[in-house]
C-alpha cells in the first residue's frame, strides 16, 4: 500500500487508517442526515398534493422503490438515477429560460 504524503511528509499506515476512518465516519453521518432530509422533503411533496409517480420522477427513481423505502421507515435514499428517467421540469428554471 502506498502511503500518501501529508503536509508534514509521509504518513504512517496507522495515521492513514485513522484519517480514512474519520473520513468514512463523516461521510456516513452526512448520508444519514441527507436520507432524513430527503424523506422529509418527500413527505412535504405528498402533503402538497404530488403523486408518488411525480415524486419518483423528480428524484429519478422507480416509484415502487420510493414507496418501499418511504413506508419501510429507513428513509429515502437515491442510489442511482434510472436510465432514461425524465424529471418533472422545475418551474423556476422554466421562468428563467
Amino acid at each position: 500500500m502506498s502511503i500518501p504524503a501529508g503536509p508534514q511528509g509521509p504518513e504512517s499506515e496507522a495515521d492513514a487508517r485513522r484519517r480514512l476512518a474519520q473520513t468514512a465516519r463523516t461521510i456516513a453521518a452526512a448520508q444519514r442526515e441527507s436520507v432524513m432530509l430527503l424523506s422529509e422533503a418527500v413527505s412535504g411533496m405528498r402533503e402538497g398534493g404530488m403523486t408518488w409517480q411525480e415524486i419518483a420522477a423528480v428524484l429519478g427513481m422507480n416509484q415502487f422503490t420510493l414507496l418501499k423505502q418511504f413506508y419501510g421507515g429507513s428513509g429515502v435514499l437515491v442510489v442511482r438515477v434510472r436510465h432514461g428517467a425524465k424529471a418533472i421540469p422545475d418551474p423556476e428554471e422554466e421562468d428563467s429560460v
